[in-house]
């Protein structure tokens, strides 16, 4: 059933690119058109050659604009995490043929996952114990104070926009270690 629709669905988003605006809503936009398009794709990527060509004119997009966010030049780029998640459901779609590109994602996934966090504990103030924690959505950090039993009141500050990225960034060298596992679980049997 998907198959059947697959060639509307993708002339609809088939143009990720958008018209060139930086506002937050079209590069919102075009993050989720990637998005859309990869999972679509990852969904009907059994059928022989039907994704194939799509997901080859995606990485060719994809990758620029991944070198763009990490020479942080992305004013008006797709947030990096997006690009990442959707390359990680290309290869699961690609298998073998998404070999070429693996050189140039993985530096950008091992590069975030060695990232340090921002996260520290402090001494806390005790009018702020069991208040809700207060989040920058501008920094991506969230800040909660606690008591706690024989350390007293500590407040932590955690950046959870950077964990977030993290943890999307592990999934997607899980999915991509699994795509060229099966790649090499294959050709055994060739």
């Amino acid at each position: 059933l998907e198959c059947s629709y697959y060639d509307l669905e993708k002339d609809g988003g088939g143009n990720v690119t958008g018209n060139g605006s930086s506002s937050f809503e079209s590069v919102s936009l075009r993050g989720a058109a990637i998005m859309t398009a990869s999972i679509v794709g990852s969904s009907v990527g059994e059928v022989d050659g039907l994704f194939q060509p799509d997901a080859e004119k995606l990485m060719k997009l994809i990758l620029p604009l991944l070198h763009a966010s990490s020479l942080d030049q992305c004013d008006a780029m797709i947030p990096q995490d997006r690009l990442l998640s959707a390359t990680a459901q290309i290869a699961v779609a690609m298998k073998a043929a998404f070999a070429p590109f693996l050189p140039s994602v993985l530096p950008h996934l091992l590069k975030v996952a060695k990232e340090e966090v921002d996260v520290s504990i402090c001494e806390g103030d005790n009018s702020a114990v069991g208040k809700e924690s207060e989040f920058d959505e501008d920094t991506g950090i969230e800040t909660t104070t606690f008591a706690l039993p024989g350390m007293g009141v500590k407040k932590i500050v955690l950046n959870t926009t950077q964990m977030h990225e993290k943890a999307q960034t592990a999934n997607s060298l899980c999915e991509l270690a699994t795509a060229m596992t099966a790649v090499g679980k294959e050709s055994e049997f060739d």
